[in-house]
This record gives structure tokens, sequence and C-alpha cells, in this order.
């Protein structure tokens, strides 16, 4: 020990001797906790363990980092010698003349400095261990002490020659400035004492680490020993004849590695956020002298984390489940293939017999293969050890960087050995940035083939049989999906919904709604047009919107069936909807009663031609003279709108527009996935088809590779282009096959329409635009709208709904535009520059 070893028999008789003994007291409390690990330190230089036990490992990690890092912390603080000092010093400069202060300054200065030194390198031991641990960096850390050790000595005699000078003074006058570092020297001490609880909490993350990962073991355990006496069961059932009902038809379900891994990053996540803080200043000691850096600590860890913990984990928990799943994939297809020949065979009973009993014969070797197949717990605990050592060394390395810097890393004895991770972890940066920039073009691509009207597709060989494409053909739908249970089935009706957790993406819509309510509530004009195209959801957010928004208002609701277009028809319609009698007049009772008016399907007020807006003239003429005790809410097709704002001016009418057009690709998923969670089903995805195997790579060292579920939905939100009702019939024409309680979603190609609209002359293609601007259309209609003959417009309209594209409407009189031929006539109609 550098200082005096003479002991302090006789009490101090002045402050400033007081303070003397303080320093010195502190340095040697400090000097004991060094010295503590210095004797320690010797045993744990040699390199760890390599045995391939986890439990073994966890002993030996939590042994040493307690000898090394735990105990002298724990003990520094407890004692807190820097605290002390710095309190005996304000207390002595409390009662000591202001010369004799700022004679001890620059010694003060350069002994805290000493101190806060010395308590960092407490921390040096457990860094030096956990990284590369070579010898050359213990021989620097004693060089270090010994060091320290002088200079602290001579620190304290000029301490005590200064107590013997300024107590032999008799002060005349306090001291009028306090100790102008004082103040740093105590925010140093609360940065110290915030970088040894970080150093600490890293070593208990570890330990979280070793939790999670016990807990993952125990877990696969559990789920394998299920799993195999789920197989012995089978086996047993085979080899007893397969009789039905002999063995339990409940299904074992494997858990996700998703949810494994989650479940193992639980207890290190939920540590992070208690021990770390969001942001903290820490300390790190340069050649430069003492540094202090605010951290984001918390979220530096978790960078780290995700990079040397979670990614070797999740290739771990993903090869256990695809063991797991091999197993039982081998049982379920032994059930199948005995449930296949015991129903299904038309043979003859012997030959029957033969065949059922070669099936039994084949799923009976199938699961004794896998019987006996080994465990692989070994091998499992081997993964998890090299995890451990990946984490423990670059995790610690990359963690340490995050918190102090590489320069402080780089400066170290021996710090070329840190180069590795530098290196590594700059790939991993250019990585991450290169995966940005493909995003980037890609989004630019995107868009950019998007303006350009898509892909050139490829010109087809000359078929031997040449026959008329129809809609059925080019979209490939199915025929039927029978065999969905019926509660799924119920579950994606093409009906409107009433219950508010269906309605997903249309909360600003319902905002528009309530605004204009409460603007007609307070006697302003208000009066709602809600827009958007057929099977966008309109119906179910007026359902929804009668539920809460109107809950407390009285409010009629009805739709034009018939085609309405003389004021005369208009005024019959709303005496019917009202329950008037012939002879009523409309306005008298319109200003009897407030009311919420909600009119649907206003796309039949009106026929597109001469003196075909008679009613809708009417109607905005009626909306304006009883706005004040009616709120009118007018329904219609976006197509519809155009015609009549162009003919009627139909915007400056209404004070509030809802465009319930689509929705975003986010809102569409999450519909779907709503309604698919009630059902109690899995989802499995079919990979998208192979692509070039260079591109492939490429893709997956950048990070753009993305997953089956994420390219299904981008394929559903394009060909339905977010209509609710077009991506609900492509999600259940999608729907391959059950298995068991398993979807098994095959990915919706996009189809080639290029064969399909070569079907389409000029007068076809005028003859869909009328029509969805009308909602329907009768032949008669048809042929005043084009001014032709109704023979011309009626063999029209059957050839093309022999085609598929229009079809009887179910609720109004004439054809319409078939709904799942939306999109296919939205982009013929685009690409004719007729919309």
């Amino acid at each position: 020990m550098a200082a005096s070893p003479e002991p302090l028999t006789q009490s101090p008789r002045s402050v400033q001797e007081r303070l003397s003994v303080a320093l010195r007291a502190a340095w040697e409390d400090l000097s004991e906790c060094t010295n503590e690990i210095s004797q320690a330190s010797a045993a744990v230089q040699r390199p760890p363990s390599t045995a391939p036990n986890l439990v073994a490992i966890r002993d030996w990690y939590q042994e040493t980092t307690r000898i090394l890092l735990t105990e002298p912390v724990k003990k520094f603080m407890r004692l807190q010698p820097i605290r002390r000092t710095l309190g005996a010093m304000r207390a002595c400069d409390q009662e000591t003349a202001s010369a004799f202060v700022h004679a001890r300054i620059r010694t003060d200065a350069h002994f805290q400095r000493l101190l806060v030194l010395a308590a960092l390198d407490l921390c040096e031991p457990w860094r030096i261990w956990r990284g590369p641990n070579h010898p050359a960096e213990w021989r620097a850390w004693q060089r270090r002490r010994e060091r320290r050790n002088q200079q602290a000595s001579a620190l304290l005699n000029r301490y005590a020659q200064w107590a013997q000078s300024a107590g032999s003074t008799t002060a005349t006058k306090q001291a009028e400035t306090p100790n102008i570092g004082n103040d740093a020297w105590w925010r140093q001490e609360r940065a110290l004492t915030a970088t040894l609880d970080a150093e600490v909490a890293l070593r208990d993350l570890m330990l979280a680490w070793f939790d999670g990962v016990q807990a993952f073991t125990n877990d696969v355990q559990r789920e394998r020993e299920d799993l195999r006496s789920h197989t012995t069961a089978t086996l047993t059932w085979l080899q007893q004849g397969s009789e039905p009902g002999a063995v339990t038809a409940d299904s074992l379900g494997l858990i996700t590695p998703e949810e494994r891994l989650r479940g193992w990053a639980l207890p290190v996540e939920s540590e992070a956020l208690r021990r770390l803080p969001e942001r903290v200043e820490l300390l790190a000691a340069g050649r430069t002298g003492l540094r202090a850096r605010t951290i984001a600590t918390h979220a530096s860890f978790l960078k780290a984390f995700d990079t040397y913990a979670r990614t070797p984990m999740r290739t771990i928990v993903e090869r256990s489940w695809q063991k797991s799943a091999v197993s039982l994939r081998a049982v379920e297809q032994a059930k199948e293939m005995m449930a296949y020949w015991s129903e299904a065979s038309s043979s003859p009973a012997d030959e029957a017999s033969d065949l059922i009993a070669d099936a039994r014969h084949n799923a009976i070797a199938a699961l004794t293969e896998q019987l006996q197949a080994p465990t692989q717990a070994e091998q499992l605990d081997a993964e998890l050890v090299d995890a451990f050592w990946a984490w423990h060394k670059k995790g610690s390395i990359a963690v340490e960087a995050n918190f102090y810097g590489w320069i402080a890393l780089l400066e170290r004895p021996h710090g070329w050995a840190f180069l590795d991770t530098l290196i590594d972890a700059g790939r991993l940066k250019a990585k991450a940035a290169l995966h940005n920039a493909g995003l980037w073009a890609s989004e630019r691509v995107d868009r950019i083939m998007e303006s350009v009207g898509g892909r050139v597709p490829p010109h087809p060989t000359l078929p031997p049989v040449v026959r008329r494409t129809t809609l059925r053909d080019t979209l490939s739908l199915p025929t039927t999906k029978s065999d969905l249970p019926a509660l799924y089935r119920l579950l994606f009706r093409l009906a409107p919904v009433e219950d508010r957790r269906f309605l997903v993406g249309r909360n600003q819509e319902l905002a528009g709604l309530e605004q204009a309510l409460g603007d007609w509530n307070m006697g302003r004009f208000a009066a709602c047009l809600l827009i958007g195209a057929r099977g966008s959801g309109k119906s179910s957010l007026l359902s929804c919107a009668v539920r809460d928004i109107f809950a407390h208002q009285p409010w009629i609701r009805g739709e034009f069936h018939e085609r309405v277009l003389t004021p005369a028809n208009l005024d019959a319609f709303l005496r019917k909807l009202l329950n008037l009698s012939e002879d009523a007049d409309i306005e008298d009772a319109f200003r009897a009663e407030r009311r919420v008016l909600i009119l649907e399907e206003a796309e039949r007020i009106y026929l597109r031609k001469v003196g075909g807006f008679a009613a809708a003239h009417y109607l905005t003429d009626l909306i304006h003279r009883t706005a004040s005790t009616t709120l009118w809410i007018i329904v219609m097709n976006d197509r519809s709108f155009r015609v009549l704002d162009a003919g009627t001016h139909l915007h400056r009418v209404f004070s509030h527009r809802i465009n319930a057009m689509n929705v975003s690709r986010t809102d569409l998923e999450k519909a779907i996935l709503e309604r698919h969670r009630l059902s109690g089903l899995r989802l499995e995805f079919a990979p998208p088809e192979a692509g070039d195997a260079r591109v492939s790579r490429a893709k997956r060292w950048l990070g753009l590779e993305e997953s089956s579920q994420k390219l299904f939905f981008d394929s559903l939100f394009q060909q339905s282009e977010g209509i609710f009702r077009s991506a609900f019939q492509l999600w259940i024409g999608s729907i391959e096959r059950v298995e068991g309680e398993t979807l098994k979603i095959r990915q919706p190609l996009d189809p080639a329409f290029s064969r399909f609209r070569s079907e389409l002359a000029q007068q076809d293609k005028f003859t869909l635009l009328v029509i969805q601007e009308h909602g329907s259309l009768t032949a008669n209609e048809l042929a005043e709208v084009l001014c032709e003959k109704r023979d011309h417009s009626s063999i029209r309209m059957e050839r093309l709904s022999a085609l598929g594209l229009i079809e009887p409407d179910p609720d109004h009189p004439g054809l319409r535009v078939n709904p799942e031929a939306q999109r296919f006539v939205n982009d013929l109609l685009r690409r004719t520059n007729l919309t």
C-alpha cells in the first residue's frame, strides 16, 4: 500500500488534519477494493472452460463475475470513498481561510482525478476478462495500480504538509468562495456511479440471458417429450390395427418460433428496461484524460443484443422447431394415410385389406424411424454454448463500444484485437445502409412501374386449341369453397358489418360524419356526401355510424331501388320513405321534425342523357331548403359522382364530402386477419415461386428478402385495389386447402389481362363505363344513354355477360359490373383514357 503505514493513534486537533486523515482513509478503502480484485484475478486469467455444459458455464460465469466485478463494486458503493472526500473537503472549506483553500485547489484536482481513475479501474479486470483476456492488458492494469499508489502517496503527503501549515495559522477570515472544482467533481462522481451501475447491469443481463435460455431449453424438452408421447400413442394405435376412436383425435400443436424467441428475449428485455436508463452520463478513461458522454444506454444495449444475441438465437430456435415439425408431420401423415386408404378404397375386400396393410406398414416404419432418432439434447446444449460465446465476446465488445466509443477500446493495450469486431460492426452498418438504399430504390421502381402501366407481359406461344377467354379463366377463380368451415364462411360473408372492431381504417370518415352532425346540431348548414367504389365498405361505415354517432338522433335510412328521373318520382319516393300520404307537402313534412336522412344508391337519380338530371337538380334544391331540420347524407359510387358533379356542380351543395374510396395495405391486412383470428385456425402461406438464385442470394445478403405473408398481402392489395369486397373474395379464393386446423394459402398471382383485353371493342368499353356510372342499367336505359337501338344494346350486354364482366343486379333492375371484374374494368378504362 502506497499510503503511510503509521497508525493513527491520536485524534486530529484541527479541521485541516481531519481532512488529511479522511482523504487517506478514502484512498485506503479504494485500494482495498482493487487489492481484492488483484488477488482473485490470478485464478481467472486462465482461459475459461470450453465444456459444452451450459449449466456449468453459467455457474462459472456467475462466480467469476462476482469476484471480479460484483463484490468490489458493491463494497465501493457501500464505502463511498469519493463522496466522503468531497464531503470532507466541503466541511473543511467552510472553516478554512480562502487563501489556504486556493492553495489546495491543484492538489484537489489531481487527487480527485486519481480517485476516479482508480474507481473506473475496478471494472477493468471484468472488461479484460470478457474481452480477449490478453496477459498484456492484465500487466498494464497492474502497472497502473502501482503508479497510482505512488501518486496517491505523494499527494497524501502534500495534504499532510498543507494541513500543518493551514492549522498552525489562526484564520481571521473565513473562505469567501467555495472550491471552484466542487460542482464539477460532484457531477463526475454521479457519472462514475452510473458507469459502475451500468457495468453491473451488463453482468446481470447476461445472467438474464441464461435464465431465458434455460426456460427455452425446458420448454423445448417438454414439447419434445409431448411429441414423443404423441408419436408413441399413434404408433401403438397403428400396431393394434388402427381402429377408429382408439387414439385421441386431438392434434398436437407446436409453439411457433416467433413465440419461442419472444419468450427467450423477455427476461433480458425486462431486465434491461429496469436496469438501464434511457439516457445517462457515463465516464471513460482515455489517454487524454477522463471523457464524459451522455449515452442512450437502453437503446445501445438493445442494438447490440439484436445483432449478436437475437440473430444466432433465432437460428437455433428455428432449427429446433424444424426438427419437431418433421416429427409431427410424420404423425399427421400417418393418420392421413390410414384415413385415406380406409375410406377411399374402392377395390375388392381382399385387395383393399392388402392396401390398408401396406399403408399401415409404411406408417409404422416412418414413426419407428422418428422414435429411434436421437433426442439431440446434447446438440442443442452445444449450440446454446456457442451462442453464449458469440454474445459474451462480440456482444460485450459491441456494447462497450456503444457506451464508451471505439476510440476508448482501441487505446487499450492489445487494442488491435478489437479490430475484427470493429470490421464486423462496419460490415453490418454497410449492410443495413444497402438494405435501406435497396428499399428506397425498390419503392421508386414500383412507383415508376405504376405510372407507366406495369410490366410488359411475355408473348405466349401459339396454343393448339384457341378458346375464348372469360373473366373466370383469367382470374383462375375456384368454383366452390365448400370444404371451408361454416364459421369461416360466415366471418367472410359479403355483407355490411355492424361490429365496430371489423370496421378497419375508417376512423377519419367516422370523424367527418360526427363533425357534420355537430355542425347541424349547432344550427349551421350541414349535408354529407359519402362517395366510395362498389364494395369499399360504404354500407358498413353507415351501419356503424348509425349505431354510434346517430344513436341518439332520429334517423331514416333508405335506398333507391328503381331509377328516379323526375321531381314527381322523387317526391313519391320520399313520401313512401317518410310514410306520408300522397297529397302531403314534402317541405312541410321535413320542417315538422328534425331527423337524419340517409339515402343510398343515389346513382339512380339521373340518366346520362339530355334531360336526365332533373331529379338530381330537384334533390339539391330540396337539400338547401330543408337543411335546417334534416341532415342529408347522400351515398353514391365514385363514377356517378364525377358525372353528377359535371352536370349539376354537386360538390357545391354539401358541406362535408366523405371519400371512403379505398384503404391502405396495412388496414386491409388488419381487416382480414381480425376476422380470421376469430376462427381459431392457423395460417400457412405458400412461398413465392423460385426465381433467379443469384438474385435470391443478393436479396438475402442485403436483407431485402421478404416473408411469404408480406408478399401475399402486397399482391392481394395490388389486385383488390384496396376494395374490401374484392380483397375478401381474393382471400377466400386463395385458400388452397384446409389441413386439420391450418389453412394453406397460395400466393395470388397477378392475372394476365392482356389476352382478355383483346376480346373487347371500343363500344364494349363505353358500355362498361356507363354501367359503372349508373350502378346498373337495363337494355332500354343503355340504348337511351348511347343513342342507339335497343337491339344493339341488348346484344352487347348479352356478350359482356357471357364474358363474365356484367351480371344481373340482385337488388335493382338491369345489369351491373361483376364485382370480381371491377379491377379489370378499372384498368381497362384507365388504359383507354375513359376515366
